[in-house]
């Protein structure tokens, strides 16, 4: 979902994954054999400065929600952390 007028907009973007079985197989999942549910929250904010030139702001994770995201194949590794990137693009 996004707003925008003119130069500028912001955009968010809400994603969502279900827990899910790392294992082959049917049934009841199995502790230390499934990942967790993750809702994330990705912001940007974009600033078109001249016609060559904009700025872009991007918060990915802004509510910092961590979860195990997969166990195989060397342990526990969880999801990405919050991250704030910046990006300015120049066109010729």
């Amino acid at each position: 979902m996004g707003v925008g007028s003119g130069n500028w907009s912001v955009d968010a973007a809400l994603k969502y994954q279900h827990e899910m079985r790392e294992t082959p197989g049917v049934g009841k999942l199995l502790p230390g054999q499934q990942t967790e549910s993750l809702a994330t929250l990705d912001l940007s904010f974009l600033w078109v400065s001249s016609e060559n030139i904009d700025f872009k702001l991007m918060l990915r994770n802004a509510t910092d929600e961590s979860a195990i995201v997969s166990h195989r194949p060397f342990g526990a590794r969880p999801n990405l952390p919050r991250m704030v990137l910046g990006e300015v693009r120049y066109r010729l």
